[in-house]
């Protein structure tokens, strides 16, 4: 509207310009000279108060693109912001339409599939849209999610199919609820960025009797193959929360993980459970173990401490063999035996509490200790096993609590002729070195009884 009412005032101006001219060349010399005069005023000040409207025009303009500019930052930045709140709202969705639900008919259902692929993060309702209780997640129901990077599961779930998040390459964290019961093979194979997962027990089921490796649920078979080649790179921290029972071979080298965590509710640990797991740190055993099987621990590397807890009545054979980097673990009280190799090449060990309750120590138990410098022999101890102590080069001091009654029978080799069955009564370990020098060395293959 504005330049449309300058272009007619300026087309005015201009018309009145050329009537003037028109009627200065129509007189005289004098009078075509003063109206020249009037005439160059006239036009000068048409010239000035055109520029006057061009420059008010210019402002106008100026002013109309900067507000323009200003509404189109704002619609931008209001663009944006709504972008954000989109990408924030996918990363956790909870819309149902995202979920497809299969009733079972007797009022519960399970999720069968998603319809949108893409999702980042997903939170799984415990009842569907018709009203039915979500009791489980179907077979491969979030399969090549390749964008997931979480998901909530309700507690209301009891059953994981198979392959229920294969190939969901972004899933970081996951938390199995307490009470799902069964979890499909292959169920987190493909989650290459995993780092941690808590399951209510280990293997296909809880407390079941097959598949009870952490392998399977990564697609592995069978407990005796290398789990490190199934079983996530970056995955690190496990916490189990139920289950009476780690299988043997459990978590057999399971390279990877760093950090391991047991519900009070495990009671026992199966032979090579966690054998040759090499990057495994720190474990928390929970307070309701009572037994732990042979070679259970052996060969973990990195382990530097263990609590045994209380009901735990005895170390098996094996059990810490091979721990090099172990430098501290506390006995309970009540436990009667320490079996063979039981801590063998444990080199880094200087220092352990033997509870006065135990009775036995087995053949090669501390064998390889090398940095261990002090032992106390407790009084109710009434048999040490050949080479118990041999290869501690650091142990200097050995305290017998019991002096008195103590034999050594020697079981040395046949082929150079020696007295095997030989049996000697032993004096002077009521000093410490002498008592250290016979056990490190001078007695070492012989096995040691107190009548």
């Amino acid at each position: 509207m504005k330049n449309k009412l300058l272009i007619v005032l300026i087309a005015l101006v201009a018309l009145t310009c050329m009537l003037t001219l028109a009627a200065c060349n129509t007189g005289d010399g004098n009078d075509t000279t003063a109206t020249s005069e009037e005439t160059t005023a006239d036009c000068t000040e048409t010239e000035s108060f055109t520029e006057s409207v061009t420059e008010t025009e210019n402002e106008s303009t100026t002013e109309t693109e900067s507000e323009s500019e200003s509404e189109s930052n704002a619609e931008t930045e209001t663009q944006t912001e709504s972008e954000t709140e989109t990408e924030s709202e996918t990363d956790a969705t909870t819309e149902p339409e995202v979920l497809v639900f299969q009733s079972n008919g007797d009022g519960t259902c399970f999720v069968q599939y998603v319809t949108d692929q893409t999702i980042k993060g997903i939170v799984i309702p415990s009842v569907s849209p018709s009203g039915d209780t979500v009791t489980a997640i179907g077979w491969g129901a979030f399969a090549d999610c390749l964008d997931l990077a979480s998901v909530t599961i309700p507690d209301s779930v009891t059953s994981i199919g198979d392959k229920a998040f294969i190939n969901c390459r972004e899933l970081k964290n996951v938390v199995v609820p307490a009470g799902v019961t069964e979890i499909g093979g292959a169920c987190f194979y493909g989650c290459t960025s995993l780092e941690s997962i808590t399951l209510p027990f280990v293997g296909a089921s809880k407390d079941g009797a097959d598949h009870t490796h952490f392998g399977y649920i990564f697609q592995l078979e069978s407990s005796y193959m290398v789990q490190s080649n199934y079983v996530p790179q970056c995955l690190e921290t496990i916490v189990i929360t139920g289950g009476s029972s780690i299988g043997d071979f459990a978590f057999y080298a399971c390279e990877y993980i760093t950090d391991i965590t047991l519900a009070d509710s495990v009671t026992e640990i199966g032979s090579n459970a966690f054998g040759g797991c090499v990057g495994l740190k720190a474990i928390d055993l929970g307070d309701g173990l009572m037994n732990i099987g042979s070679h259970a621990f052996s060969a973990c590397w990195t382990l530097e401490r263990v609590i045994i807890p209380d009901g735990v009545k005895g170390i098996e054979m094996f059990t810490f063999s091979g721990c090099t980097s172990l430098t501290e673990v506390i006995l309970p009280d009540g436990m009667t035996s320490i079996d063979d190799s039981a801590f063998n090449g444990c080199e880094k060990l200087k220092t352990i509490t033997i509870p006065q309750s135990v009775e036995n120590i087995g053949d090669k138990a501390f064998n390889g200790c090398t940095d261990l410098v002090e032992m106390t022999i407790p009084a109710n101890v009434t048999n040490i096993g050949k080479q118990a102590f041999y290869g501690c080069d650091s142990l200097a001091e050995v305290d017998f609590e019991n002096t008195e009654g103590w034999q050594v029978t020697y079981i040395g080799d046949s082929s150079f002729g020696d007295n095997i069955g030989d049996t000697t009564s032993i004096s002077g370990l009521d000093t410490p070195s002498t008592a250290a020098s016979f056990l490190t060395y001078m007695y070492q293959s012989y096995i040691w009884k107190r009548s």
